[in-house]
């Protein structure tokens, strides 16, 4: 179980990374490429749920792109994803026919927000992936998190022999009126993957942030990527060492490797959360059903709690946070049966895997879960936009529990966890490989 505290906070945690309004050259090369592109809505505070709040939504305030005209209020989410994956098998590529599709608008597989892993760009700041908004006449690009920064702003069309056709129609970020090119794309079978090749582009710094594989954002409680085609991708917000540096969005601090059939349903600097696509399907903005958990969760600096608190997990900021000091913890917690589980590695670091559940013995309730429960691990947000978690168990709820050393002094919590006891052996067998193929940068 998992819960996260003070969305108001950290909504204006977010809110604090983006200037207060929007410059007209923003405007200028973005506002095409968002006319029509659906809008997400900004989320409001969560109500709490059986051990899960509204998971991440307070984070999406982070990734929106705000543009005010006329007294109106344009906004359109900016989240992005992955590092790569293979090519996919064409569902809807390039027509053929000669000149019925000349100058037509963009097909609807092409329209609405795409995500993209970062592309090696001067003057967008920091490693953060890229976002790709696409309507049926226009094309724009757009870093998370920094309005100000409007990369790429394009009419398009579809040309006579199926390509995609874009012209700038005034300066951008990197090109400049008149500058015209030439696309190929390829929309994967299950229309998650869009990939673009450069034909020609008489403005190359274009064709180097267009080219390439982009992925369908359909998060439902932004930031995240959705459901996603198998492959190997990066977090864009997820920083495993936030507690020892400062925060900023750094694509592929954490790296995983996912068959088909999974999503990622959250991703803000200090948790990321991984849960298979039928569980996915399942969700709404709300996150999963009360007492329905089925997923991977990655935490960045757990900390002990605070002696004595069972259903706060306030974190002992003073007390020391090492591997060896959780364990020591959650061995001697009378609220927990633990078994520990030999050594392993994870990203070739060393780590301690432990199987958690509620004691039988144990009959406390927090209030908030009605059922029996304890909270035995925490930490408050550690900087912008980071969620204040607490990790938990309650009745039923079984967990495999990896407590991996990044050395420094910086350790990470993956959390394989269920609400069913019936169904965790088959999660831990379709996770496991997933862990193993993690990376932190």
């Amino acid at each position: 179980m998992k819960t996260e505290r003070e969305f108001d906070r950290l909504s204006r945690a977010w809110l604090d990374l983006m200037p207060s309004e929007a410059p007209e050259r923003t405007i200028a090369s973005v506002l095409q490429a968002v006319e029509t592109t659906p809008q997400a809505r900004l989320p409001v505070a969560a109500l709490w749920r059986s051990f899960r709040m509204n998971r991440f939504s307070v984070a999406a305030v982070a990734i929106v792109a705000v543009a005010v005209v006329g007294g109106g209020l344009i906004v359109s989410r900016l989240a992005t994803p992955a590092v790569g994956r293979p090519s996919p098998s064409p569902l809807e590529a390039p027509s053929a026919s000669p000149s019925a599709n000349t100058g037509s608008a963009l097909p609807s597989s092409l329209v609405g927000s795409w995500l993209g892993g970062h592309r090696d760009l001067s003057g967008i700041g920091d490693l953060s992936g890229l976002a790709l908004h696409v309507s049926p006449g226009s094309l724009g690009i757009s870093p998370p998190n920094d309005v100000n920064v409007g990369i790429l702003g394009a009419e398009g069309s579809l040309a006579a022999d199926g390509r995609i056709r874009i012209t700038t129609p005034a300066t951008d970020r990197i090109c400049g009126p008149g500058d015209a090119g030439t696309y190929s794309w390829v929309v994967s079978p299950s229309g998650q993957t869009l990939t673009l090749t450069a034909v020609a582009d008489s403005c190359s710094a274009r064709a180097t942030a267009l080219a390439g594989a982009w992925w369908l954002d359909d998060c439902k409680a932004p930031p995240c990527f959705g459901t996603l085609d198998a492959g190997t991708y990066g977090a864009e917000y997820f920083d495993p060492r936030i507690a020892s540096r400062a925060w900023s969005p750094r694509f592929g601090a954490l790296t995983f490797t996912i068959p088909d059939g999974w999503a990622t349903a959250g991703d803000v600097p200090n948790v990321f959360s991984l849960t298979p696509a039928a569980d996915y399907a399942q969700e709404t903005k709300d996150g999963p059903a009360p007492g329905a958990i089925h997923e991977v969760d990655v935490f960045a600096a757990p900390r002990l709690p605070v002696q004595g608190a069972r259903c706060d997990a306030s974190p002992d900021e003073r007390a020391p946070h090492s591997v060896a000091d959780l364990v020591a913890h959650l061995t001697h917690d009378r609220a927990l049966t633990v078994d520990q589980l030999q050594t392993t590695t994870v990203a070739g670091l060393p780590a301690t895997v432990l199987d958690v559940k509620l004691a039988s013995t144990w009959a406390g309730q927090c209030q908030e879960v009605g059922i029996a429960s304890t909270y035995f691990a925490g930490s408050f947000g550690s900087g912008s936009g980071s969620a204040d978690y607490s990790l938990g168990v309650a009745t039923g709820e079984r967990q495999r529990l990896m407590l991996v050393d990044l050395g420094r002094g910086d350790v990470v919590a993956i959390v394989i966890d269920s609400s069913s006891s019936a169904r965790f052996d088959a999660l831990l067998d379709a996770a496991t490989p997933i862990v193993q193929s993690f990376q932190f940068k």
